[in-house]
């Protein structure tokens, strides 16, 4: 294996991610990479890896087990360990991996299906079928890669035959599919090409792909029942990306483009977040604060879509990964607390402990209180997404045209990236996202492209060449020279204001430093601190001696004793209010907390 997941060949797109396998990850993601390993072993010990070790011992399952494609949720658990036993070669992780795969083994039927406890095969109650073959097949491409061992890949080709058989057959699953199923299949089935070469699975794709309703807007999408659900919607987005990835064949292409340029421009949070209710809403600009918004699972899978994007978009377009860090710094890493053993299924990005919000996805708990393993959710879609993501991360770090080697994302890192004229090796030197300064050494005179963010203003470069102005939202081109390179992101801490055709943002601002943005966290409920508002102008100032938190000034507003009363004859409260990092919201105390990311501002 070199690649974790972005093993199709290099030459549709213009630039392609370096060789995962050849980076070394360090400093705050590594950090993050490093913790992951220790969640994905405590995830084989949950219930999420329990149920076919249960069924061969002869025990019953419990309801927990029985949870909507369950077998799914393993089966990405395993994909996300052998990712990381490529990097590591830790034993236990592969005795893990092992010994699960021997117990799913021994459930494949004669013709090519793997049971599951009170299920059918093709089960019209549930449409998850195609979704749960699709991540076995990917779980085998990553094992086939990682281990050598072909059981699991030969396995999954018969499971793949089983579903174009019972196509052919005009199974009634199939005839309504587009309607009903979750994608996954499609994407799945590219890479089962990749591993196999065998034509069929390709064509399989394709007629997979053709059953759901494409179009270049969002409000003409059908996805599956979620019709324009986020998760459905971005891994339908990915197989449509890996088709043309992997055969230059278009006709899928601008779906992928318009799509990603109007989710990411009118459906994302502030924090990185997508969906209301798991929707991509129809209409743009609907972006509630509160509730079942922002799955994780759903912020996921659109930095695996932007990954693809990158590759076909090229250097001209920085956006796409200034999504994936807005994506990652924020969100995904909110999503966790500080240690990784524990998750947010949604995300609000406004939690007030006066009205609490009860969700059954959150097994009974309020959203402000993330679902530590063991325990999982009743849906437990997200802390397998976020072991396989992190595994793969090492192919998002880095990418190269050929000709130069550019740097996506900023860590301490090490890595050797394949040019046309030989392989380089560059080291990273930062405490990015907190330290606004990179230092970068190549082994040789090579050519950089450096990611200058979209928020950044007057970043700069020293190399042998001098000083240099890089502008924001670009790719910065150095020559190394021989000499450290030294790139500097100024972090002015700054608001970032709402779309005034946002229907519940206009009007509200929310504190940013460098990628990161701030909330306030609320201790209790008799605080009220849905009062407060934001006076500007003003700049957000660093707390010296903190992790990074910052102050601000605001006003506290005094309420009134009914719905409405007159504003000049209440006058208001001046105070300063101290703002934390919203990725680290909920990990100071042990009571359940509340936060506010966005403020009326006046």
């Amino acid at each position: 294996m070199e690649h974790y997941v972005a093993d199709w060949p290099a030459g549709f797109a213009p630039i392609h991610p370096a060789d995962g396998q050849k980076v070394e990850l360090n400093g705050f993601i590594g950090e993050s990479t490093a913790k992951n390993i220790c969640s994905i072993k405590k995830g084989f010990a949950s219930p999420i890896g329990e149920p076919y070790r249960l069924l061969n011992s002869g025990q019953k399952l419990s309801g927990i087990h029985n949870r909507l494609a369950a077998e799914s949720d393993l089966f990405k658990l395993i994909e996300g360990a052998c990712y990381a036993y490529a990097q590591t070669k830790d034993p236990e992780l592969l005795d893990l991996i092992t010994e699960n795969l021997d117990h799913i083994l021994k459930h494949q039927d004669s013709d090519g299906f793997i049971r599951y406890p009170n299920r059918e095969n093709l089960d019209k109650k549930y449409y998850h079928d195609l979704y749960i073959a699709g991540h076995y097949i990917e779980m085998s491409a990553a094992h086939h890669a990682a281990t050598g061992d072909t059981r699991a890949l030969s396995s999954a080709c018969k499971w793949a035959d089983a579903l174009i058989k019972a196509m052919q057959d005009e199974a009634d699953s199939f005839k309504d599919a587009g309607k009903k199923e979750h994608p996954e299949l499609e994407l799945a089935l590219v890479r089962l090409f990749r591993a196999t070469g065998e034509q069929k699975y390709l064509d399989f794709a394709e007629k997979i792909i053709d059953s759901y309703t494409l179009s270049n807007k969002i409000s003409d999408l059908w996805i599956g029942s979620g019709r324009t659900h986020v998760v459905r919607t971005a891994y339908l987005l990915m197989g449509c990306a890996e088709f043309y990835l992997t055969t230059g064949n278009n006709r899928y292409l601008n779906y992928v483009q318009s799509l990603w340029e109007e989710i990411c421009e009118t459906r994302r949070y502030i924090t990185g977040g997508f969906g209301y209710n798991e929707w991509f809403p129809l209409y743009p600009w609907f972006l509630p604060e509160t509730g079942r918004i922002a799955e994780t699972c759903g912020s996921i899978a659109m930095m695996m879509l932007g990954l693809r994007v990158h590759s076909i978009n090229g250097y001209s377009d920085s956006r796409v990964y200034d999504v994936i860090e807005n994506i990652f710094y924020n969100h995904f890493l909110g999503a966790l607390n500080a240690e990784q053993d524990a998750i947010f299924y949604y995300n609000p990005i406004r939690v007030l402990p006066s009205v609490p919000e009860m969700l059954t996805l959150d097994n009974g708990k309020p959203v402000n209180s993330r679902t530590k393993l063991p325990a999982i959710h009743s849906c437990s879609c997200c802390f397998p997404n976020t072991w396989r993501f992190l595994a793969q991360l090492p192919d998002y770090i880095f990418s190269t045209d050929g000709s130069a080697a550019a740097v996506n994302m900023y860590t301490d890192s090490t890595a050797t990236i394949d040019l046309k004229d030989g392989p380089a090796e560059i080291k990273v030197k930062t405490g990015y996202p907190f330290d606004e300064t990179i230092e970068i050494e190549a082994s040789r005179d090579i050519m950089l492209k450096l990611r200058i963010p979209g928020w950044c203003e007057g970043a700069y470069v020293e190399s042998s060449n001098g000083v240099e102005q890089a502008a924001s939202g670009s790719y910065k081109d150095v020559r190394t020279g021989g000499a450290k390179v030294r790139l500097v992101l100024p972090m002015i801490p700054r608001f970032v204001g709402a779309s005034p055709l946002s229907a519940e943002g206009a009007g509200r601002v929310a504190a940013a430093r460098g990628p990161l943005v701030y909330c306030y966290e609320v201790s209790n409920a008799e605080e009220r601190a849905e009062l407060y508002r934001i006076p500007l102008p003003q700049t957000p100032k660093l707390v010296p001696g903190t992790a990074h938190n910052l102050e601000v000034s605001a006003v506290k507003m005094n309420n009134g004793e009914g719905a409405y009363f007159t504003v000049c004859q209440k006058p208001a409260e001046e105070c300063r209010i101290t703002l934390t990092p919203f990725y680290q919201r909920g990990n100071h105390s042990s009571n359940e907390p509340g936060w506010i990311t966005m403020f009326p501002a006046i």
